[in-house]
């Protein structure tokens, strides 16, 4: 059987959960035998002037056909409606279709690539999986969470409070001034550029598309065979957008265990211990909350160890490693191959995940489990669901330095809680009967004749 799967980036320029993820269901598929070629975009990439828009290579031994330059970076440079139609991204996706021949397709990320893959996918009446890793159905950030840091309950009717957290993120001066406008404002405005039209500009052109964004998508999802839904709040997105109860598998991640069952519960340790952070260096990832935390008391013999990649966002970056260097027991560790993640994890005595967002279960969060390190995290959907505090873990709530600096000093200070935790953490599904679950859909799927069926909706209807 041949598996095309489609996600919105990939190693080695992205290493994040969706991306491990991927390669460890595409390398689960590939030993039970499958043909698996992989479909991803990297927006940092553009053609050359005469040059090809794509390129092929491989990641252990799994084939990546890579097309350039896909993702909207700006509200100013590109419609919004690029960013989940891309008409670029379908041609592209049909023709590889062509090319390989695939039984089946499954997407991890539509984000710059499109709800037209699905199209695509149908006009060949193949079977059609999605596996959500974030909140990209209803945000085009992905997140759920406004410009400000706080909770975002979703898109507005006519979406204007997404066009002004886009602004707002986009930069210069049109950003300072829409900053100032009353969200509700710009809601009016939106819904009067919906019934009467403005004239042809930035606000014309993305007002209609934020506003009609979340419905296109629920459309096109709902043509899908199966949504492989991982927690409950993704199920209960799902389920509220209209999708049918019958497409949603509740489907939780599993992760490759090899590598892990050598590691021993954490001792404690009365001369210090070591502190991991292993994530994306951007805000929402909250590392400069664990640095924070560790500005005002040091506790005695903390030594603190940060993974993560200086492209992610540079401007992030630079206040990540300018508030380390003031601690020299904090030190900036770079990336690592994905495959070394449990030696990473085996040098480290407790991992900090202080996101400040609502997560959808991070796959470091389960590899930690899987090699008996406790987690000190956020208060957060998709971290509590996991972590039980003062079972497998301490749980602080987001954002708060301080409370954040308590559990560190409880971890260290405490005889007897680091090595309680370690031994309270358990393996938690592996990635093989992960790949079990999604293979029997596959083969379901293909027996009974492929996609949902019916007529493939024109893009943008």
């Amino acid at each position: 059987m041949k598996v095309l799967i489609a996600v919105h980036r990939f190693l080695p320029g992205y290493s994040g959960g969706t991306e491990t993820l991927t390669l460890g269901v595409a390398r689960q598929l590939k030993a039970r035998g499958f043909d698996v070629c992989i479909f991803a975009a990297d927006p940092a990439l553009a053609p050359g002037s005469g040059t090809s828009d794509h390129d092929e290579y491989e990641v252990r031994g799994i084939r990546i056909f890579r097309l350039y330059a896909t993702a909207v970076t700006s509200l100013a440079t590109a419609p919004a409606q690029s960013e989940y139609l891309n008409t670029r991204a379908r041609a592209v996706f049909r023709q590889l279709i062509e090319d390989f021949n695939p039984d089946i397709v499954h997407i991890f990320h539509f984000h710059g690539l499109g709800v037209g893959l699905i199209d695509a996918s149908l006009e060949r009446s193949l079977p059609v999986f999605f596996t959500p890793t974030d909140f990209w159905i209803i945000c085009p950030t992905m997140s759920l969470t406004l410009w400000d840091g706080s909770k975002c309950p979703g898109p507005m009717a006519n979406g204007g409070n997404c066009f002004k957290h886009l602004a707002i993120a986009a930069g210069g001066v049109r950003a300072s001034v829409i900053k100032r406008i009353p969200v509700r404002l710009v809601e009016c405005v939106a819904w009067a550029s919906s019934q009467s039209g403005l004239p042809v500009g930035v606000v014309s052109r993305n007002l209609p598309a934020l506003a009609h964004r979340r419905k296109i998508i629920a459309q096109k999802l709902g043509l899908l065979t199966k949504i492989f839904s991982p927690t409950e709040i993704m199920t209960q997105l799902l389920l509220g957008d209209g999708v049918d109860p019958g497409q949603v598998v509740k489907c939780p991640f599993g992760i490759e265990l090899e590598g892990f069952d050598a590691l021993v519960p954490r001792p404690h340790r009365p001369d210090g211990i070591v502190v991991g952070f292993i994530g994306t260096l951007r805000p929402l990832k909250g590392c400069l909350v664990l640095l924070e935390a560790l500005k005002t008391q040091p506790i005695l013999g903390l030594t603190v160890k940060i993974y993560g990649r200086e492209t992610d966002d540079p401007v992030y970056f630079n206040e990540v490693s300018s508030r380390a260097a003031a601690l020299p027991f904090v030190h900036l560790a770079g990336t690592f191959p994905p495959e070394e993640l449990s030696q990473v994890l085996a040098g480290i005595d407790v991992l900090v995940v202080p996101s400040i967002w609502d997560e959808n279960t991070p796959l470091v969060v389960l590899n930690a489990l899987a090699a008996k390190c406790p987690v000190i995290g956020s208060d957060v959907t998709g971290i509590n669901a996991v972590i039980s505090h003062e079972y497998n873990g301490l749980l602080f709530p987001k954002g708060d330095g301080q409370a954040l600096q308590r559990c560190l000093e409880r971890i260290s200070t405490e005889p007897g809680l680091l090595k309680t935790l370690s031994a309270n953490c358990q393996p938690p599904r592996s990635a093989k009967d992960y790949v079990d679950t999604l293979a029997e859909h596959y083969q379901s799927a293909v027996s009974v004749g492929g996609a949902r069926g019916g007529a493939v909706p024109a893009l943008g209807t």
